[in-house]
């Protein structure tokens, strides 16, 4: 996958992730879209998590370590987030669900970052 299109692919990763975890913290019924949100969740998170590694492995350098590093946590938590959740929950642990939220949006961001700094040295 191309940087650019690896870029947008994690873009909107990062929005499904955000959206996912806004609408199951509000009022909103979504028992019948459940199923659906957890697949879509864990696709999300299992693409950044495979992005920012790729990238990593690529470009040894701090930005793509720290990306991949936040990548992978994000990934982990959403996923035993999702994991626990039951009946009509998106996520069984709340706490872990925004660790794993707010891993995505940093992986994402220092991916941009990264990928800004075409010059940084290789470790």
């Amino acid at each position: 996958m191309k940087s650019g299109r690896a870029m947008v692919a994690m873009m909107i990763a990062e929005v499904v992730a955000v959206v996912v975890y806004v609408v199951d913290r509000t009022d909103i019924d979504v028992s019948d879209w459940t199923t659906g949100l957890r697949i879509a969740l864990v696709a999300a998170a299992a693409l950044v998590a495979i992005a920012t590694y790729a990238t990593w492995s690529h470009r040894n350098t701090v930005h793509t370590l720290c990306a991949m590093l936040l990548g992978l946590l994000g990934g982990a938590a959403l996923v035993a987030a999702v994991s626990t959740g039951g009946g009509d929950e998106v996520y069984g642990s709340g706490p872990m669900a925004l660790v794993g939220t707010l891993a995505i949006v940093a992986a994402v961001v220092v991916s941009q970052i990264a990928s800004s700094r075409l010059k940084e040295e290789s470790r």
